[in-house]
């Protein structure tokens, strides 16, 4: 029933898939859900790394810090240091959380821009999101987000401002 699996630089014991059914109904707890909007940020940090605050709303063109903030509550991205700019913003990475709870060993594991596209991706958003050379021109992601309305819980400890604090870990 249980298989060896190499995730995240390591290994794991893992169910076999023809079980999967049977242990997910054995289950009390439902596993947390991410929204689209933290979907949009895990993808712009995990193609983009390292990715500040600043970078991903402009590329999402909404303010993304409440949903920053999950992740890192969630532990799905961490601090990476600051960059060296005005301000000094932080700048945020995946973490091997992040590789075990989609099933990577690493990064080079993420699907490329052209299986997206297999998907049925709309291909120019997707480009523009993750094509780092023109993002750095200035190009902003192409087709308009959803407005981050939903709830999301407040962390314990908010995001600092790029400005202010050093990160707490």
């Amino acid at each position: 029933a249980l298989r060896i699996v190499e995730v995240g630089g390591g290994w794991s014991f893992a169910t076999k898939p023809g079980f999967a059914a049977a242990i997910r109904r054995l289950r009390d707890e439902k596993r947390p859900k991410l929204s689209r909007a933290a979907f949009e940020v895990l993808a712009v940090v995990a193609y983009r790394q390292p990715a500040t605050r600043g970078d991903i709303e402009q590329l999402r063109g909404v303010e993304s810090g409440a949903t920053l903030n999950l992740l890192l509550e969630r532990k799905l991205v961490a601090p990476a240091g600051r960059r060296d700019s005005p301000g000094r913003p932080f700048e945020f990475k995946t973490t091997p959380q992040f590789l075990e709870a989609f099933g990577l060993n690493s990064l080079d594991d993420l699907p490329d821009l052209e299986e997206f596209a297999a998907m049925g991706e709309s291909a120019p958003a997707t480009m523009n999101l993750f094509d780092r050379d023109r993002n750095r021109a200035g190009l902003q992601f192409s087709q308009p987000t959803e407005p981050e309305t939903e709830a999301e819980p407040t962390p314990p400890h908010p995001l600092p401002d790029d400005e202010a604090a050093t990160p707490s870990t």
